[in-house]
């Protein structure tokens, strides 16, 4: 489903990583843009064969909307990384199964200050709870990540430790994680400790796409760090 937008070039990030392995991303949306609602609609069958529908905000806002309603009649749940975050995001798009944010992500959408109080993070996640989402999580990066669901004990998740050799890409690899366990059925807590070592490797390796584990290296990383239960 891949189609080419005339005109418009392809979309840029270009991404900056300081010694600690943090990094700062410029994004130059191009063809993203063009992803409008009718693409999605032409297709009206198109998440029905899906287990489940993975989504951020570097489309139009209004095809993020759209998307989720198909999902939603396809009986396909959703996960909502709100990247980049912005503070007039829809409330239509915080009510969906899983809203994934960062402490930056988090601190746009409420009233969140990031640091080492895990105390806020909470916070955090029980009031985008509150505004919609069935479970919300905030990564915390070497912390792990929280979360806040009506269904299980909120707890914080740790992750494993690692030297940081460079972030970018992390956060997409613990989108990944997260969704692949969710397909396997596991609860969420497991599959969270699941989605924390996807995201911990590829925090180990320099690069975006060149740094994202093989599913065997997250199943091998996850038996020595969580084991089988």
């Amino acid at each position: 489903r891949v189609a080419q937008a005339e005109g418009i070039p392809t979309g840029v990030a270009m991404i900056v990583v300081d010694r600690q392995g943090e990094n700062t991303i410029v994004v130059a949306p191009g063809a993203n843009q063009a992803v409008t609602p009718a693409v999605l609609e032409a297709d009206r069958a198109l998440f029905d064969w899906a287990e489940i529908v993975v989504m951020q905000c570097e489309i139009p806002l209004e095809t993020v909307g759209a998307a989720v309603a198909m999902a939603r009649k396809a009986e396909v749940p959703v996960i909502l990384n709100a990247a980049p975050a912005t503070s007039d995001l829809p409330g239509s798009l915080l009510q969906i199964d899983y809203l994934v944010v960062n402490e930056e992500e988090a601190a746009t959408l409420t009233d969140y200050l990031p640091g080492d109080d895990i105390r806020q993070a909470y916070a955090a996640a029980g009031m985008l709870r509150r505004q919609g989402a069935k479970v919300a999580i905030v990564t915390l990066g070497d912390l792990g990540c929280v979360y806040e669901s009506g269904y299980y004990d909120s707890e914080r998740i740790q992750a494993p430790l690692i030297e940081a050799v460079d972030t970018t890409g992390a956060g997409d690899a613990f989108i990944g994680g997260l969704a692949t366990a969710i397909c396997r059925g596991w609860e969420i807590e497991r599959a969270l400790y699941y989605a924390n070592c996807a995201g911990a490797l590829a925090a180990t390796k320099l690069g975006a796409q060149s740094s994202l584990p093989t599913a065997e290296e997250v199943d091998r990383l996850f038996q020595e760090f969580h084991g089988s239960g």
